[in-house]
């Protein structure tokens, strides 16, 4: 699978995998997908036009930092950042601090972290609670054991989807090295705004 990224638009099965260096450094993998879209796009790839599962979020779950379930067409009009992880996993948890502290400052992108857990650990809203707090977590997190609404962007955890004003990701992409991506494109998100 090389680095995992895939692009939204793109069959499942199309991967984008630099060989030159390291993929989520490449200066290479964007351009390359957006002419890997548009070149699908003008082939007819029925992928490209139809919502899927993914163009909502799971119903089922215990949401965290939120009034309410959210659902995309609470958040549509913005930049949304959704990271699929488990709770514990200290390095997805560093990115996320990190692209917290950017959506605190720039309102138009909306994170929202999925933890993906076994509910017959019996988990306690208590001992969630307690870790959101413990590691300054702010933004909405659903706690749910139930990814099917989005499954077929995510096939492993942790995964990412990235959102820019519409229900349908741009891209998607599996382990660290995809968040990591997913945060330098916020980054120049913030640099050069739609």
């Amino acid at each position: 699978m090389g680095n995992g990224l895939r692009s939204a638009g793109v069959p499942p099965e199309t991967t984008f995998v630099c060989v030159c260096c390291d993929p989520a450094g490449c200066i290479l993998i964007r351009p390359m997908r957006k002419l890997m879209i548009l070149i699908l796009a003008l082939l007819g790839s029925p992928v490209m036009w139809s919502q899927t599962a993914g163009d909502e979020l799971p119903a089922t779950g215990i949401w965290l930092n939120t009034d309410y379930p959210l659902r995309m067409q609470n958040v549509s009009g913005k930049g949304l950042c959704v990271v699929v992880w488990h709770p514990g996993c200290t390095e997805v948890l560093s990115e996320v601090q990190k692209m917290q502290e950017l959506t605190t400052q720039f309102q138009y992108i909306q994170l929202i972290s999925i933890w993906k857990v076994d509910a017959s650990q019996g988990l306690s809203r208590l001992g969630l609670l307690r870790y959101v707090q413990q590691y300054g977590l702010t933004h909405p997190v659903l706690v749910t054991d139930d990814l099917s609404a989005i499954s077929s962007f995510v096939p492993s955890v942790p995964s990412v989807l990235l959102y820019r004003n519409s229900t349908y990701p741009e891209f998607s992409g599996e382990g660290l090295a995809a968040i990591a991506l997913c945060l330098s494109t916020m980054e120049e998100w913030i640099r050069t705004p739609a």
